[in-house]
């Protein structure tokens, strides 16, 4: 379809189930309401649990400008292997993004995560996401943190 419809396809993956096995896309609800609060309505083990560091190759990132990462706290063994993916977009010039979207399983608190975020050229939590991650409060804070290297 995407072809069809004139996408770019390239670095796109398409990944079999094993017999028997479905894996359905995600749909994610993100809810930013006047209060400040955002509710969240994730589907888990979904096509988000099967991207792995791997599948993101010294192919895809040639020529690329930006690779940006969004909700990959849904999938630990993506987090754990992020800042491999960062020093191999930053090794070929490519600025790396990060929207940490939702981390149902408290994945962006890991040392590892922590250690790839600080190697990002783009980082986007909200004001709420970003003390979650780092136990602070105070948005200076915050940036100073998340500006450590």
């Amino acid at each position: 379809m995407m072809k069809r419809e004139g996408m770019d396809t390239n670095g796109v993956k398409i990944v079999q189930p094993e017999e028997g096995m479905t894996i359905p896309t995600s749909t994610n609800l993100i809810f930013s309401r006047l209060d400040g609060t955002t509710p969240y309505n994730i589907t888990v083990q979904t096509s988000n649990d099967f991207l792995m560091p791997d599948d993101v190759t010294d192919e895809d990132l040639e020529g690329a400008a930006v690779l940006h990462f969004g909700g990959i706290a849904l999938n630990k063994r993506f987090i754990e292997g992020a800042g491999s993916v960062i020093e191999r977009a930053h090794a070929k010039n490519v600025r790396v993004g990060w929207d940490t979207v939702i981390d149902v399983h408290g994945l962006e608190k890991s040392e590892q995560a922590q250690e790839a975020m600080r190697k990002l050229d783009y980082f986007t939590p909200s004001m709420g996401e970003a003390p979650k991650i780092t136990g602070l409060e105070n948005p200076e804070e915050n940036l100073s943190y998340f500006s450590q290297t």
